[in-house]
């Protein structure tokens, strides 16, 4: 039995593995599982649904649904495994339905740009490269945020199908919003002047794109207090934040308190994800 899949029935919160290898019998598994592809291309069967998967599409299937692929042609792909408790989390984290709507589902395509699969990659590098046990938690708790956000990012971007614009600017801000210069990319990746841009972004959205892409930062920032070792400092600048002061009057607006106080009062309560 693979070494990955044995770590999550040992009770390791989280684990990860690239698979190139035969693994066409239909099985399920007992944690939930996201598959990325990474490079060539793969058939997905889960039930009737039949899915001709290439680079950068991916899947999240929950525990109990049976599912294989048919390989006609060689494959890459990154499975990230899941525990319920930590993934249970994550999702209230990002939206408080998020759990729900995805267990009901059972199945969730979406689809990662390459910075995206690149982004990933380089955090679970990190992940297997860091042998503090702390830091290995923080970054297991990290990704997994980062990847079912991802999902419930593109699951969002279904709603607006109709409106190019506005699926246009979710995808470009969730690749360059902890960028410092987040807007200007943004702007330039649609192709608008920026009065015309700041203008159709006003009427799309009902807000600034500044405070969109703040309210993405600092909703980021919240996570990392609660889930990293990372100082104030450390968030602020991953984020995309170049000045603390700035970031912490931000903060204050949107939660009312500082973000070392929040920080204090979040572990008090015990709202930190569960340990890996």
């Amino acid at each position: 039995m693979d070494e990955t899949i044995i770590d999550l029935i040992k009770g390791i919160k989280f684990s990860a593995r690239l698979t190139d290898y035969y693994d066409e019998l239909e099985h399920s598994h007992t944690f939930y599982e996201i598959v990325i592809i990474t490079t060539g291309s793969i058939t997905h069967v889960t039930g009737k649904n039949v899915s001709e998967l290439t680079v950068g599409d991916g899947f999240l299937i929950c525990p109990d649904i049976k599912h294989k692929y048919i390989r006609k042609d060689s494959c890459i792909h990154r499975d990230i495994m899941i525990s319920e408790d930590i993934f249970k989390e994550a999702c209230d984290y990002i939206d408080a339905s998020l759990y729900s709507n995805l267990r009901e589902k059972g199945f969730v395509r979406f689809k990662m740009s390459k910075n995206d699969v690149l982004s990933v990659e380089d955090m679970i590098s990190t992940f297997f490269e860091t042998s503090n046990k702390i830091d290995r938690n923080s970054y297991a708790k990290i990704i997994s945020c980062s990847v079912i956000g991802h999902v419930f990012s593109y699951e969002k971007l279904g709603s607006y199908r109709s409106n190019e614009f506005k699926s246009k600017c979710l995808t470009s801000i969730n690749e360059n919003y902890n960028l410092p210069d987040a807007l200007e990319r943004i702007r330039k990746d649609l192709g608008y002047s920026e009065v015309y841009f700041c203008k159709k972004f006003r009427e799309s959205f009902s807000e600034t794109p500044t405070d969109y892409i703040n309210s993405v930062r600092i909703q980021n920032a919240s996570y990392l207090l609660v889930s990293s070792s990372y100082n104030i400092n450390e968030i602020c600048e991953t984020v995309g934040f170049l000045s603390i002061p700035y970031f912490i009057k931000l903060f204050k607006r949107y939660y009312g308190t500082t973000p070392a106080a929040y920080r204090k009062t979040a572990k008090k309560a015990g709202s930190h994800i569960t340990t890996v």
